[in-house]
């Protein structure tokens, strides 16, 4: 299963959220993000940036530079 976090509670360095970050980090490799400030209409607004990019032909989604 993909853990679950509590933005607010890792950026305020509680230890029992932080030590459960790290167990996900090395075991899991995923995780999940709650608590956040962003609502449905920013999340839906990159989601669809995502999609215009991969439907990009391959030679314009070279050009960008990932490294």
């Amino acid at each position: 299963m993909i853990p679950r976090f509590d933005l607010q509670a890792l950026m305020a360095r509680d230890g029992a959220e932080m030590a459960r970050l790290g167990a996900a980090v090395r075991d899991v490799g995923f995780l999940t993000l709650g608590n956040t400030a962003l609502g449905a209409a920013v999340v839906g607004q990159v989601l669809d940036a995502y999609r215009r990019f991969f439907r990009l032909p391959e030679s314009a989604k070279r050009s960008v530079d990932m490294a």
